[in-house]
């Protein structure tokens, strides 16, 4: 059987009437032969949105499903090696890239023999694969992926040109205006993707009518903003927006999640640029994309700085001469739409103390506009990927660090045994700095259990300390973080990793609500990309490594889980906030694995405030300004909360305080090396 680059597809299939996808052939592709016996599969194409098609890998028999091990043996095309024509290597490499996708998204089978969903943009993809010893694997991309790009000189388009069906046309430009073409564009071309780059850069580029080869679902925008170093053109920003971890200066040799889109090169669907809408009140382009991400990012949208975009290396001088900063009009705008007018004023305080600019007639002008409308709100829940309908087959262990909840604990392992995908290992980290007990999980209550409990009780007690210990004990490819005072569904395990399949992310938030609440309104929400980690969250074991775990330095401090999501994003990690299955927080009064930690400045006079530790971890990872605006919210906000006539005494007071917590946070050593393995370390006997 010979393979074939495909122009159309279209197929469908139900029990025991199995219908093949047809399809026309573009021109014929030798494929290498199967080292053995491999399973029937076919691909079939699946209208997901009006915008986009994804994959569905169905079986010829329902009744035996295949397996990720059976289609782990279909044969890879590999176009250096195995023969090919030089006018079909480049197809075979676009269709490797989608096979290789596709490989690492397979679920279980449900009964009607669906093991994979996956999105690929508006890409037609078919595949086959047929049970013979000398069986070929064909799988290509179809040439009608539709794009339109602009290319820009100086802050002006210079051409446009449109291309579908493997024919490339120009298009007339209807304006000067970068943003009135993009925003053009975006509606007289609903279903193309719509890239834009910098002419000064497109030596640099690769092919753009690949681009969309990389994009892997209809919400991600991929951009170049790590190159560009966008976090530099918003520096002031920092002010305001204090607390992201998105601010910050990403790497530039892998795929990095940032709200921060780069104005010199991406590409994106239009359908996601009109569903989250496109501001025309900016002037300069870099914040129209801005602007878009940030609003985007609370929606689903998923932008990505793609270092896959760049054919080699861009030399430096080139990027380092596209880093044109934010005006202050538009970083004005930027905050008034996205933060409101109060932040205004504080930005222009900060302004005047830190850079020494007061930007009043800017502030003042922006505080005159109102907020932009967005027709094509509703359009974005079309746009999320379709969740498979069964978890990936893959393996979880579940950690939990726990101290004097045994009751608790034990209604929480009896969720996770009722779970639809269960975990491997749950490893529970007892903290007992009294006399040890095993009063939490007795042997016999464990040997009931679906899953191995790895329980281990400690002769201290901290969060950082007890998570890694639980974290260096596991073996699994998914790790699940949980406080010991949460109640679970069935399905949240399940939740989480369909999520993080649908979306190829590497974490994932779960989300919580307490007694007095309800979780329905959780529910009924959309996932979307978040800042930081939470006390529930589900994340890739190899990642974790990556990261270096969690820093014990910051125990008792109450800032562990926003750091190490820090490091989690700046080692190229998205993070996503799954709010569909909501985890019910009991939020016991007591217990946990908290417990009142002694530090050092525990008797210094005046104490330190704000906390040491909390401003050590500002200083490990934000740059000075958003270090300086965190310090102006503080003294703002302390002396907001004392009557005025109290000023002149409490001004010295906070200011002893506040050099009090810089001397401390001073003398906590960033390069301090704190062992994992933990003192102390016993099993509880068996009953």
């Amino acid at each position: 059987m010979g393979g074939s680059l495909l122009s159309t597809g279209a197929g469908s299939s139900s029990s025991g009437n199995w219908r093949r996808a047809q399809a026309r052939l573009a021109f014929p592709l030798q494929a290498p032969t199967s080292v053995g016996p491999v399973p029937d599969v076919l691909v079939l194409p699946r209208s997901s949105t009006a915008a986009a098609f994804g994959l569905s890998v169905v079986g010829t028999d329902p009744e035996t499903p295949h397996t990720a091990e059976g289609l782990g043996r279909c044969p890879g095309t590999d176009a250096s090696t195995a023969g090919y024509s030089p006018e079909s290597t480049q197809a075979l490499e676009v269709a490797n890239r989608v096979y290789q996708r596709a490989m690492e998204r397979v679920v279980r089978s449900p009964a009607d023999g669906v093991l994979l969903d996956a999105g690929f943009g508006n890409h037609k993809v078919i595949s086959e694969v047929r049970d013979e010893p000398n069986g070929l694997l064909s799988l290509a991309m179809s040439s009608h992926v539709e794009i339109v790009a602009m290319c820009i000189r100086h802050g002006q388009p210079v051409r446009i040109w449109h291309q579908a069906g493997g024919e490339r046309q120009f298009i007339a430009m209807r304006t000067q205006s970068v943003i009135g073409e993009f925003i053009w564009l975006a509606e007289a071309y609903p279903d193309a993707y719509i890239a834009w780059f910098d002419e000064r850069l497109e030596p640099f580029l690769r092919d753009i009518s690949e681009w969309p080869t990389l994009v892997r679902h209809s919400l991600e925008v991929l951009h170049l903003s790590c190159f560009q170093r966008c976090d530099l053109m918003v520096e002031s920003l920092g002010l305001v927006d204090f607390d992201s971890p998105f601010l910050l200066p990403g790497p530039t040799d892998r795929r990095y999640p940032t709200w921060l889109i780069s104005p010199i090169g991406g590409i994106g669907h239009a359908s996601a640029f009109r569903a989250v809408g496109l501001d025309a009140g900016f002037k300069q382009f870099s914040a129209l994309l801005f602007d878009l991400g940030y609003r985007g990012i609370q929606q689903g949208l998923c932008p990505y700085s793609e270092p896959g975009l760049l054919r080699g290396e861009a030399p430096s001088g080139i990027l380092q001469g596209l880093q044109e900063p934010l005006s202050d009009t538009s970083l004005a705008l930027l905050i008034r739409r996205r933060f409101g007018r109060k932040w205004l004023f504080f930005w222009t305080v900060g302004s005047g103390l830190f850079r020494r600019a007061w930007p009043w007639k800017e502030a003042l002008k922006a505080s005159m506009m109102g907020h932009a409308p967005y027709r094509g709100a509703h359009l974005i829940a079309s746009l999320h990927p379709v969740l498979p309908l069964e978890a990936p087959i893959t393996s979880v262990d579940v950690v939990i660090p726990t101290l004097g909840r045994p009751e608790y604990v034990k209604n929480l392992l009896e969720d996770l045994s009722k779970q639809t995908a269960l975990p491997n290992k749950v490893i529970l980290i007892e903290q007992a700095p009294g006399p040890l007990t095993a009063g939490t999980a007795p042997e016999s209550f464990k040997k009931t259990l679906p899953f191995e409990v790895d329980h281990q009780v400690v002769g201290w007690v901290g969060a950082c300390r007890a998570r890694n210990l639980g974290l260096a004990r596991s073996s699994s490819d998914w790790v699940l973080l949980l406080d010991d005072d949460v109640r679970l569904t069935a399905s949240l395990l399940a939740y989480l990793l369909k999520v993080a399949a649908a979306y190829q992310v590497d974490a994932v938030n779960g989300a919580t609500y307490r007694p007095s609440e309800t979780g329905d309104a959780l529910a009924r929400q959309f996932p979307r990309v978040w800042h930081s980690c939470g006390g529930t969250i589900l994340f890739r074991r190899s990642v974790c490594h990556a990261t270096d775990f969690f820093d014990e330095r910051l125990e008792g401090g109450y800032g562990e889980d926003y750091e190490f999501g820090v490091r989690l994003r700046l080692n190229g990690s998205n993070i996503l906030y799954a709010p569909g299955d909501p985890i019910l927080h009991l939020k016991a009064p007591s217990g946990g694995f908290r417990q009142p930690f002694r530090h050092p400045w525990v008797n210094e006079v005046p104490q330190p405030r704000p906390s040491p530790i909390f401003l050590y971890s500002r200083a490990k990872h934000a740059p000075e300004l958003m270090q300086k605006g965190y310090a102006l919210y503080y003294w703002l906000k302390r002396l907001g909360s004392t009557p005025v006539y109290k000023w002149p005494w409490v001004l010295p007071a906070i200011r002893r305080q506040w050099k009090s917590a810089q001397r401390w946070a001073a003398r906590i050593k960033p390069d301090l090396e704190q062992p994992v393995a933990a003192p102390a370390l016993q099993q509880f006997p068996a009953d």
